[in-house]
């Protein structure tokens, strides 16, 4: 309160706005707290939980990384690179391994079983089929060398497999650590 005038001093909105969104951005800023560091019997746990997974995502303080398959240890967890074809010209020294998050950095590991390639393969048959079925109901006879039948058969195959990958892919991702 003044004292001459008898009237409080208020900070102008501005500046509570200002400070308001500084204290959320350092907030969000901060870093998440790691999980424990698993004992052994948590890293057995962890591993047969693992087991029945294809595709692992390891949440770290740096960032998420998807792995094909999930190398733990005491130490911490491998940050493999993500597989493909090798590379038609190999540097010298390249290193073919990735590395490694200890348990402190590491924040989750989730998992997922995804059935993308018999997705395709199911869908493109599917897919067939009614391509087939959509040719006979516009032109019937299969011995008749039809402009239709040319377009919608591999039609249903690419159009079935691309939904069937899709499904066969989306299934979530299942928390295993912490």
């Amino acid at each position: 309160m003044n004292v001459t005038t008898g009237r409080e001093r208020k900070l102008p909105p501005f500046v509570l706005g200002f400070a308001t969104v500084v204290a959320l951005a350092l907030a969000a800023a901060a870093p998440a707290a790691a999980a424990p560091v698993p004992d052994a019997v948590a890293l057995e746990r962890l591993r047969a939980a693992a087991a029945a997974d294809n595709r692992y995502r390891v949440t770290t303080q740096h960032g998420q990384f998807v792995v094909g398959a999930l190398q733990a240890d005491e130490n911490g967890v491998v940050l493999t690179a993500p597989e493909g074809r090798p590379a038609l010209i190999v540097a010298p020294g390249a290193s073919t391994g990735g590395r490694r998050a200890s348990w402190a950095e590491i924040e989750s590991i989730e998992g997922m079983h995804a059935h993308g390639a018999r997705g395709f393969v199911i869908g493109a048959l599917i897919g067939t089929a009614i391509g087939f079925g959509l040719k006979e109901a516009v032109e019937p006879g299969l011995h008749d060398a039809a402009d239709v039948a040319i377009v919608l058969v591999p039609l249903g195959t690419v159009v079935g497999g691309g939904l069937g990958l899709l499904i066969g892919s989306a299934h979530g991702w299942e928390r295993l650590y912490p």
